[in-house]
């Protein structure tokens, strides 16, 4: 199993915060990526069983807050909190120079060379008499992302007050078994593949906010998964 857990924060708390010029901005991002590549192989004049299996699962927070503090500034306030899904493909592979084109390439079709997990499973049985194989794969990314103006008074005098929150969380999984007997072959592929993200900007906690300009929330999420399972015996 491959497991990715962090906790990345920017904050103002328990503070007082005066600026005579310009604003604050507080920004948290991460991008965390696993690859992943499993083989098994099994081979027997008489019997053969081959079992594989693998996990990941990457669980982050991420977040941006003004927390128990007074904020005032005359520019803006900017909280932005985000997960951001990088390229599956190592550099190694591809140069930086190159990788723009490939992107290119791949545009609108149900390739996407960015994602969080890049789980790639092979497993094999044959023999000339019985043959078992299976394969069973799973991925789970499971991140919440975060920010908040808590219990907190923010004033800005001519700016405005901005709380985004962004992910695009990305699973990509390949899965293929395949059995093969001169008498009896029984092949098993097995997958499970899920999101559960909280993606969220509030104001809250009784916190007063006063801004010269736009008060704006957004919270977006963007997640995908893309799947593909080949069972054969």
């Amino acid at each position: 199993a491959n497991v990715i857990t962090n906790t990345i924060e920017t904050a103002v708390a328990g503070s007082t915060l005066d600026t005579t010029a310009g604003g604050l901005s507080l920004t948290s991002e991460s991008s965390a990526v696993i690859r992943a590549l499993a083989v098994g192989v099994s081979g027997s004049g008489g019997v053969a069983v081959q079992v594989t299996a693998m996990g990941n699962a990457i669980v982050n927070t991420v977040t941006a807050r003004i927390s128990g503090s007074t904020v005032n500034t005359v520019g803006d306030v900017r909280l932005l909190a985000q997960d951001i899904a990088p390229s599956l493909i190592p550099t190694w592979m591809v140069p930086a120079d190159k990788a723009d084109e490939v992107n290119d390439n791949l545009a609108g079709s149900p390739i996407d060379p960015d994602g969080n997990i890049l789980a790639i499973m092979i497993g094999v049985a044959g023999t000339g008499g019985v043959a078992v194989n299976g394969v069973f794969s799973g991925n789970v990314i499971a991140n919440s992302i975060r920010a908040e103006i808590d219990s907190s008074t923010v004033h800005t005098t001519t700016g405005l007050v901005d709380l985004d929150t962004r992910s695009a969380a990305g699973i990509f999984a390949i899965t293929v078994g395949v059995a093969g007997s001169g008498a009896v072959a029984v092949n098993a592929t097995g997958f499970g593949n899920v999101i559960t993200n909280t993606v969220a900007a509030s104001i809250k906690n009784a916190s007063h906010v006063h801004a010269g300009g736009l008060i704006d929330l957004t919270a977006k999420d963007q997640s995908s998964i893309r799947s593909i399972a080949v069972s054969v015996a």
